[in-house]
């Protein structure tokens, strides 16, 4: 299939490690193409690897040929302060250990192995913080740091030890954390919890740049705040939370964009990075295509390259005139083959392409120059189209015009 082809060799068309310091997040975040930037919870949920693990991490950035992703990873240190990717305060759901890694000392935790998320023991041993940067210090990774144990000063000192503070943010979920992290110095994004508008007038009153501080905002956020937020500039990250709601396979790409959508998001939270990170990249390239494909067929309208339209014309398309006259594909060759409806321009004013999972809907605005059994006309009109994607490639099955 044409459209999967491209596909693979747009995916492989990233490139991997890149030895050159990375750009900050916040200017990862600017750059909208790369919007929403997907963030893999714990790493990821895939069951051989264990969460919060350099191996997962390593996995998932292979599969994504060195596109922008990022970690949320979980922090926790052990009574002689050094900082471990730990979720749980007590180690026995994802390691051989046991007991609070809180009481535990460094030496004891470096002979601990972790358990994939089937629950068996690996080889691997729990990572520092420390590992894990160094790991991805010239990838394009970037971090979400979920600090527990009240350990905001010894984390963000050592990310800013390591020079990758500014390629991080932090998490708090209380207005208490969030102005201390904010008043630690540091490159890094703070981002606070928003889902109502005592939350949202705090944050307003720390009075920090979009450079600072990051809101997190979930389904109960109002959406007059939500406006106010991304009008003020700020940039904003939530999480489906798939497998906390027992959807063990990743949602459909319709959801997901729903889900950016409506709250407006730069960053995308999710237990399964690598395919909603390949869904994202599909639709935008399948809204390239069939756009690029949308206006290329006007020209050949006019050029009356039949072999094209042919091939684009999909067996059951219903083509509509804005004055309800309906051609089927034969229909439409026919009609330009015998001169009695050709198309000499076509001029489009502005047109929109929305993907709905592998369905392409094109709406637009434009003025059609054609001739009707030898007479010229010139008919101003909106048009909604639609592709889809089958072994042909992009073909178009509905056309409708109606005249403004």
């Amino acid at each position: 299939m044409k459209f999967l082809v491209y596909f693979i060799l747009l995916i492989h068309s990233f490139s991997g490690d890149c030895q050159q310091s990375q750009p900050a997040l916040h200017q990862i975040l600017d750059d909208k193409s790369l919007i929403p930037l997907i963030c893999g919870h714990r790493g990821g949920y895939y069951a051989d690897l264990p969460e919060n693990s350099v191996s997962i991490i390593d996995f998932i950035y292979g599969k994504l040929n060195g596109k922008p992703v990022m970690f949320e990873i979980d922090i926790r240190a052990d009574k002689e302060g050094e900082l471990w990717l730990m979720h749980d305060e007590d180690m026995s759901r994802t390691t051989n250990g046991r007991g609070n890694i809180s009481s535990k000392s460094t030496k004891e935790i470096r002979k601990i192995l972790l358990k994939d998320q089937n629950g068996k023991i690996t080889n691997e041993k729990i990572p520092t913080l420390k590992d894990v940067i160094k790991s991805i210090q010239n990838k394009n990774i970037y971090l979400m740091l979920d600090i527990k144990g009240n350990q905001f000063i010894n984390v963000l000192e050592k990310i800013k030890q390591l020079e990758f503070d500014d390629r991080c943010i932090v998490l708090t979920f209380t207005h208490e954390n969030t102005n201390i992290a904010t008043q630690i110095e540091s490159k890094s994004l703070v981002s606070a919890l928003i889902t109502s508008k005592d939350e949202y007038d705090n944050f307003i009153k720390l009075g920090l740049s979009k450079e600072k501080l990051a809101a997190y905002v979930t389904d109960k956020t109002p959406r007059d705040i939500l406006n106010m937020l991304k009008s003020n500039g700020y940039f904003t990250l939530s999480d489906p939370r798939e497998i906390w709601n027992k959807n063990t396979k990743p949602l459909s790409i319709s959801y997901y964009n729903s889900f950016v959508a409506d709250l407006n998001l730069d960053v995308l939270v999710t237990d399964f990075p690598i395919e909603v990170s390949e869904r994202f990249l599909y639709q935008n390239y399948l809204e390239t295509q069939i756009h690029q494909t949308h206006l290329q067929k006007f020209k050949w309208f006019a050029s009356q390259q039949y072999d094209s339209l042919y091939t684009l014309l999909h067996d059951d398309v219903h083509y509509i005139h804005s004055n309800g006259w309906k051609e089927s594909k034969a229909e439409v060759i026919a009609n330009i083959k015998s001169g009695k409806l050709t198309y000499t321009d076509v001029k489009v004013h502005e047109s929109q392409t929305r993907i709905v999972d592998n369905t392409g809907v094109v709406t637009g605005k434009g003025t059609f120059y054609v001739s009707m059994d030898g007479k010229p006309y010139a008919f101003d009109l909106y048009y909604t189209e639609v592709y889809v994607m089958t072994d042909e490639g992009i073909q178009l099955i509905s056309r409708h015009a109606c005249k403004y």
